[in-house]
């Protein structure tokens, strides 16, 4: 993929996220916005409405009330059951002005004496029985009220309850039926959003009185919620579905006045304008994509012929930069003009190296004796000196590595558990190394020690080839082993010293036991004082070679100064070391004769620490020398044998 594309798509993944977040975000933020707008049209919509049902609930009962105070209506209550006779006839006036074109489309209105009788209704024959079967028996109320009562069989019906009166006696009543299709016309007239469903609901029988449309199903009840409030909104289930209502009781009734809309509707909304603007945010990012395509191309036209360039100098091999037609003021310009100027330099570093690459070969030579090269992917293995080449050879069945890592065994059997040379051997080293290599290279010829220089040869991450190179430094190397041994060694008896003995000690780890034997001459102070210094060196040796004598050769012996030798003999068991304890103070006995005619016997006084459990090196000398001072202590020309779980034996 070009650097365009790779602007492209770059540009192309950063830009899909804002986008997708502004658009999850302008999409919320309409849905938040449709709920408030719906809420609000709802609830000024029903204020409206509950206001215009009020109203005329209002005019109804101030009519009733007019009506009821009329004289002919208190005397054809008053004429009923009392004279029996038909005092109806005098109402004619009062009831053509009550019952107008007007009201006659709004209620059915009934009179009614003090035993409940019906005097007058202005419903049909089967209104009159209905409604005197659901009226209450004690109909003498003393005040104007209202409430509802069952009277269609399908919904209850609001009934305005006012009082004749004559004086202070209730002498009949007059109800005016409040035709509830009537409400539901006057709601449904005030346009509204169409998307409502206008409803009146009753709190005390919890059941839909009227509805703009079919409410099936249980509706949520909302006298909870009306005895807390006058007026409010909540989200509901309307047959299953949410749906967002608006409430407001009707003043002097039972009834709330709820206009709903579903959810999904203001959804559908909400969606309908975040498809719009999701719609102009793509063609506002394909704006852009336009536009910013133009551009990168514009701007990416010179950093790819700089591209170009370098990778032709690079990659192609060519000894100079190539020219391009940059604008040299432009940064890119610049860029172009520094790879120039070091393509220059680096075509002139490559003359150099090469020259520094036959100087390095030339030194190489004259500093090598000879060279060996390992190539792994040809398992083959070539030298610059035949006789070696033909010392290792190549058997059957056998990989050039392995030969030569077995003929390097063979020659020095300690240079098995070298690890730097089989890495070199078998290509694991990624680096130029350097070790050190006992081997003859001829047949027939002493042995010697070489320098050796590894250098691989890496192709495509792996070494292929290992590059050895050999320097004859067996001189240098005997004069290095000859000063440390001069350093690790007594100049006077020619056994260790202090500093090599502990070098040269490892206490056993595996349960093995150890022994450490502290030997101290008796009578030596008296060599040197009556003989000399130079009797008493003769006195040190001669005890050196007899403590050597009475050890293996794997044992450490060494002198801590004076006339006190140490050994270490691991491996050894109690009666063994008993065993050499006594040999050393027999053969540690010297007779020496003075220039007075006496004599000097010289005798050794030998501590032994057995240790058959792990303990250091120092803490066996310790326990050594505080045994051989018991011998002493004992009489000396003797050993005392201790061991740290606290045996002890003279």
């Amino acid at each position: 993929m070009n650097l365009r594309k790779q602007l492209f798509t770059a540009f192309l993944m950063v830009a899909i996220l804002p986008f997708v977040v502004v658009g999850i975000y302008m999409f919320a933020t309409n849905l938040v916005l449709a709920f408030d707008l719906h809420e609000q049209n709802l609830g000024d919509s029903t204020q409206i409405q509950s206001e215009l049902v009020e109203e005329n609930i209002n005019r109804l009962m101030v009519r009733a009330r007019q009506f009821a105070s009329s004289r002919n209506v208190r005397l054809a209550c008053q004429s009923s059951g009392t004279t029996g006779s038909d005092a109806t006839a005098e109402l004619s006036d009062d009831i053509l002005n009550f019952n107008d074109e007007t009201l006659d489309n709004v209620a059915i209105f009934a009179l009614l004496d003090r035993s409940g009788n019906f005097l007058y209704s202005s419903g049909s024959s089967s209104d009159s029985p209905a409604l005197k079967n659901n009226l209450p028996k004690d109909l003498r109320v003393e005040s104007q009220y209202i409430a509802e009562i069952p009277f269609t069989g399908q919904s209850n019906s609001l009934i305005i309850y006012t009082p004749v009166v004559d004086g202070s006696q209730v002498v009949g009543n007059f109800l005016v039926v409040c035709r509830t299709d009537y409400f539901l016309k006057l709601i449904s007239g005030y346009g509204q959003m169409e998307s409502t469903n206008a409803l009146i609901y009753c709190t005390e029988h919890n059941q839909v009185v009227i509805s703009k449309q079919d409410v099936s199903g249980e509706f949520i009840e909302f006298g909870k919620k009306a005895n807390e409030a006058k007026q409010g909104s909540l989200l509901c289930k309307t047959d299953g579905q949410p749906t967002l209502a608006y409430y407001r009781i009707i003043s002097k009734t039972p009834w709330v006045l709820v206009s709903t809309i579903t959810v999904g509707k203001v959804f559908s909304g909400a969606v309908n304008y975040g498809l719009i603007n999701c719609i102009v945010l793509l063609i506002v990012f394909f704006a852009i994509l336009f536009l910013s395509h133009r551009q990168s191309r514009r701007m990416l036209r010179p950093l790819e012929q700089l591209l170009n360039a370098v990778e032709s100098f690079f990659l192609d091999g060519e000894t100079k930069f190539p020219q391009t037609d940059i604008d040299p003021k432009s940064e890119i310009g610049y860029l172009a003009e520094k790879f120039s100027k070091l393509s220059d330099e680096m075509t002139l570093a490559h003359g150099k190296l090469r020259e520094s690459n036959y100087l390095y070969a030339a030194l190489l030579k004259a500093a090598y004796e000879f060279r060996m090269v390992i190539d792994y992917k040809a398992d083959t293995m070539e030298c610059t000196l035949e006789a070696f080449k033909a010392r290792i050879g190549l058997q059957p069945g056998q990989s050039a590595p392995e030969r030569i890592m077995e003929f390097f065994k063979n020659e020095n059997p300690l240079q098995e558990n070298d690890v730097l040379l089989h890495k070199i051997v078998f290509g694991l080293v990624g680096e130029p190394c350097e070790t050190e290599l006992y081997f003859s290279k001829e047949d027939g010829r002493e042995k010697g020690w070489y320098r050796t220089v590894a250098v691989p040869v890496i192709q495509e991450g792996n070494v292929c080839r290992m590059v050895l190179h050999f320097a004859d430094i067996t001189e240098q190397k005997l004069e290095e082993l000859r000063l440390i041994a001069s350093s690790q060694t007594d100049t006077l008896c020619g056994i260790y010293n202090k500093t090599a003995f502990f070098m040269h000690c490892a206490m056993s780890q595996n349960g093995r036991t150890d022994a450490m034997f502290f030997i101290d001459l008796d009578n030596f102070k008296k060599v040197n004082d009556t003989l000399g210094h130079t009797a008493g060196d003769e006195v040190l040796i001669a005890t050196a070679r007899g403590i050597c004598a009475q050890f293996r050769d794997n044992d450490v012996v060494g002198r801590f100064g004076g006339d006190e030798f140490v050994v270490f003999a691991p491996g050894l068991s109690k009666v063994m070391a008993e065993q050499k304890a006594n040999l050393l103070v027999n053969a540690i006995s010297f007779y020496l004769d003075t220039p007075n005619g006496e004599q000097i016997h010289v005798t050794a006084s030998v501590g032994v620490c057995l240790a058959a459990s792990p303990i250091s090196v120092e803490d066996a000398i310790g326990l050594a020398d505080e045994a051989m001072y018991k011998a002493k202590e004992n009489g000396r020309a003797q050993f005392y044998l201790t061991q740290p779980n606290g045996e002890e034996r003279g």
